[in-house]
């Protein structure tokens, strides 16, 4: 599998709550340029699993005519901030296709990195829009390799 982690676009830092936090314009600016060094593999991708955040489903938004239209895409309460690295195991077993993308929140991210390919913790904090790629041969943790991570 090849999969793809996504940490959402840059946010505003005030909303009534952390859930409706909106995208900013420099954000949108920010993931534009991230996705457009990377339309192969986003034009690859089968399956798309999104937190319910306001601002990851604006990413998904901005990018999503870069993804095939037989691209699967679920949102998920299991990559929301505070869940927990291990609920991300099930996501992937689940998976249509060999081309996964996830796009979700730090720290959960940085940590799901570090867990798929046994890396110290911390290692991978990600910024906004920075975008992952790793080759995953068996779902576990442990059994990943980073192939790239571009950071904005």
């Amino acid at each position: 599998m090849q999969l793809f982690i996504l940490r959402h676009a840059e946010a505003h830092p005030h909303a009534a709550t952390d859930f409706a936090r909106t995208l900013t314009e420099a954000g949108k600016l920010q993931l534009a340029q991230i996705a457009g060094r990377h339309l192969g593999a986003l034009a690859g991708i089968s399956q798309v699993w999104v937190s319910p955040y306001v601002r990851t489903q604006q990413t998904l938004q901005h990018i999503a005519h870069l993804l095939p239209a037989s691209a699967q895409i679920q949102t998920t309460e299991a990559l929301t901030p505070e869940s927990p690295v291990q609920g991300i195991i099930p996501l992937l077993e689940q998976s249509q296709g060999s081309q996964v993308l996830l796009i979700s929140h730090q720290p959960l991210v940085g940590e799901v990195v570090s867990k798929l390919c046994a890396t110290e913790p911390g290692r991978y904090r990600l910024g906004t829009s920075a975008l992952v790629h790793i080759e995953l041969p068996l779902v576990g943790f442990g059994q990943g390799q980073v192939l790239s991570c571009e950071q904005p």
